[in-house]
């Protein structure tokens, strides 16, 4: 039934480039059902869904999860997922998955801390923005993740050393740090 729907098919690959999302999944759900299973379609579903409806990408991105479950694919397009719907651990789980497949990439435990900070689980988060920084590439976004669990904990001490790492290492300029009322 692939082949009969080209057409279509073609049209859907058009109308997401031309980010007609919308269009995306109207096309999608006309499809056959057994066409509608083909993973790659339901990738650009899933994907087509994030920039429009949350729940509509919660919805196809648990379909792709519970059709696909063996492949690193549907841990990357499932995780946002989960964390919009809250879903911590499943997240979390997502992100041992990949760091599994890949061999390793510490980058994900700047993911795993930002994940833990929203969820309040502080130390943790700590944690995992401390392993990440452990890493000779010394990512920014988990000195942001320690600002942030520092604020969340009201450690402003630990606040003020990150920040001067931040401005020393990164050449951040905090001029504007002064209108926000987390600092």
């Amino acid at each position: 039934q692939f082949v009969e729907n080209f057409d279509l098919i073609r049209e859907l690959s058009a109308a997401y480039g031309e980010q007609r999302y919308s269009d995306v999944l109207e096309i999608a759900d006309s499809l056959p059902e057994p066409v509608q299973h083909n993973k790659n379609l339901m990738a650009i579903r899933v994907m087509a869904a994030q920039r429009i409806d949350d729940h509509v990408y919660q919805r196809l991105g648990n379909e792709f999860r519970l059709e696909n479950p063996n492949d690193v694919c549907v841990d990357l397009m499932s995780y946002g997922a989960l964390v919009s719907q809250g879903q911590i651990n499943e997240a979390m789980a997502c992100l041992d998955r990949i760091d599994t497949t890949v061999g390793g990439d510490p980058f994900l435990n700047v993911l795993r801390a930002d994940l833990l900070n929203q969820a309040g689980d502080y130390v943790r988060a700590g944690r995992f923005a401390d392993r990440a920084l452990a890493n000779p590439s010394k990512y920014i976004d988990a000195y942001w993740v320690k600002v942030s669990v520092a604020l969340n904990q009201k450690d402003f001490d630990e606040v003020v050393r990150v920040l001067d790492v931040l401005e020393t290492q990164f050449d951040v300029d905090f001029d504007e740090l002064t209108s926000d009322p987390s600092y």
